[in-house]
């Protein structure tokens, strides 16, 4: 009687786990959780004490949320990681608050802390400093102005923040120092061309018309770019105007900020 052989096709062994990259990735969690736990305790610790210390402690009591200071003392080196985790956090609160409104503007008593704490942790984060200026500028308009100057301190080359903060400087009615977060903007690395005649805009805004002049005809005589000539010239031909209908902005440029 035949006895049929079956050929089995001999697998091989699963390589072993990367041991070492779970170990990492343990430590990595246990530090975050002993990070959480140390402010928490730290806040409850600190309930009974006086002073400034008390008052900051009252008011993370009232947010539920740690300050950023005391995340970074106690991140040990993740503070990237832990600033990435609050800036989704922070989007998310953001974007479920318009949701629940269904449209309209929505009380968001959260954000202004979720933003303290990202940039308490990375101060290099750019959009957090954005965010703080355009959903906060409106309403509390010192805060947003503090936040964007901080930013500036910490990130003197990036010229958005002086954009930002021209255009708050510009809802209150500053317009001399718009011009100059204008200019100072313009000067910097990157900038786009169209940032190098705002200063003038502003200043002619703020009741300055001959300053912004000078300006606009030195910027029409002197840059290379065509763009910012044609908004120069365009700006000069608002200045020169009286009564008569305003000119047709070049293709391109907004009529500007009334």
């Amino acid at each position: 009687m035949a006895v049929s052989r079956v050929n089995h096709t001999r697998e091989d062994p699963a390589p072993p786990p990367r041991r070492g990259r779970r170990v990492l990735t343990g430590w990595t969690l246990s530090l975050l959780l002993v990070s959480g736990a140390g402010c928490l305790a730290l806040q409850r610790m600190e309930m009974t004490r006086g002073g400034a210390e008390e008052t900051t402690v009252r008011q993370e009591a009232r947010s539920g949320l740690p300050s950023g200071e005391r995340l970074r003392t106690l991140s040990v080196g993740f503070h990237g990681l832990l600033a990435d985790w609050y800036w989704i956090r922070t989007l998310y609160y953001v974007g479920s608050r318009w949701e629940e409104a269904g449209g309209a503007p929505p009380a968001m008593p959260l954000l202004q802390p979720l933003l303290e704490i990202t940039i308490s942790l990375d101060p290099r984060r750019l959009s957090a400093y954005r965010f703080g200026a355009f959903f906060l500028g409106g309403t509390d308009g010192a805060w947003a102005e503090r936040v964007v100057r901080q930013g500036i301190e910490a990130n003197p080359a990036a010229w958005p923040l002086y954009q930002d903060l021209a255009f708050l400087c510009w809802r209150q009615g500053r317009y001399r120092e718009a011009a100059e977060a204008y200019q100072s903007a313009a000067r910097l690395p990157g900038a786009p061309a169209w940032l190098d005649p705002m200063g003038a805009v502003m200043l002619a805004r703020g009741g300055e018309p001959e300053v912004a002049r000078q300006i606009l005809e030195q910027s029409c005589q002197t840059s290379r770019d065509r763009f910012v000539r044609e908004v120069c010239q365009y700006q000069l031909s608002l200045l020169r105007q009286s009564d008569s209908a305003a000119p047709s902005p070049p293709k391109g440029v907004p009529r500007g900020i009334d």
